[in-house]
């Protein structure tokens, strides 16, 4: 429970980021509290809480998690896409290859090629995301840099992904990010290696995520945009062996990720 509760970009959004993160991994279903004005209820009920009590003066608001969590990782939910991946209820991420205030980016993802510690770190910074990656470690020799900057890195988010892309031995705190294999990256290592850690799927498509994930134990989320990418040319992205084309882009993508919601929620 949690009162008078005030979130913007300040430790007030970390605190709560981070009591959402224990309730994911140890699986709490609710998180209540009541918000103090009109503006902080509007806030909240933009970030999928739901009115639980309502005494015609305060709203008592709960929070329901759902695993996997969902993220639409595009533009940080500032453009149409963005807003539609908001409004059915995924979370909307953002890369850091540009500096940039979002406001409620949810996640913050890497350039994993031009991999920039100070633009990333400070992007984090800035945006304070439940869920931040740090750089892939493709060789042993990286591993206590990037241990380093996982770090600095969690200093302003609610839990980092580490991605390796070999066998290095990670602290448990940390979820792993595992690179569903597409032209852009992948990860040689037997998924089931990963499965000592809670997991996140990096990227892919649909269909793709849907059989990487029936080999994890702990799967508890997953990020893409494939749904945009493929809604460009007016087509729906299942988690089946199935294709749909529509007329419109919106369109298109507004049903893939309906369908993905419901393949993971069963809703």
């Amino acid at each position: 429970m949690i009162n008078d509760f005030y979130a913007q970009i300040g430790t007030e959004r970390l605190l709560f980021f981070r009591l959402l993160i224990l309730a994911i991994e140890q699986n709490y279903v609710e998180i209540i509290f009541t918000p103090r004005d009109l503006i902080e209820r509007g806030l909240f009920k933009s970030w999928g809480f739901l009115v639980k009590i309502s005494d015609g003066f305060t709203d008592t608001l709960i929070y329901y998690v759902r695993k996997p969590l969902l993220f639409y990782c595009g533009d940080g939910g500032v453009n149409q896409y963005g807003a539609i991946a908001k409004k059915l209820g995924w979370l909307c991420g953002i890369q850091s290859n540009k500096l940039r205030n979002i406001y409620d980016a949810w996640m913050i993802d890497n350039d994993w090629k031009k991999y920039n510690h100070s633009k990333h770190l400070e992007m984090i910074r800035r945006n304070k995301p439940l869920i931040a990656t740090a750089r892939d470690i493709e060789d042993i020799s990286q591993l206590n840099e990037v241990l380093s900057q996982a770090e600095e890195i969690s200093q302003y988010c609610g839990k980092v992904i580490i991605i390796p892309k070999c066998k290095v031995e990670i602290p448990s705190y940390y979820w792993l990010g595992f690179s569903v294999p597409t032209s852009h990256g992948n990860t040689t290592i037997n998924p089931e290696w990963f499965n000592t850690h809670f997991v996140h799927l990096l990227g892919g498509s649909p269909k793709k995520q849907a059989f990487y994930a029936k080999h994890f134990n702990k799967l508890i989320s997953l990020d893409g945009n494939y749904a945009m990418l493929a809604a460009k040319y007016g087509r729906v992205a299942l988690n089946e062996d199935k294709t749909l084309s529509t007329t419109g882009c919106y369109e298109a993508f507004e049903i893939s990720l309906l369908a993905q919601k419901k393949y993971w929620w069963g809703i």
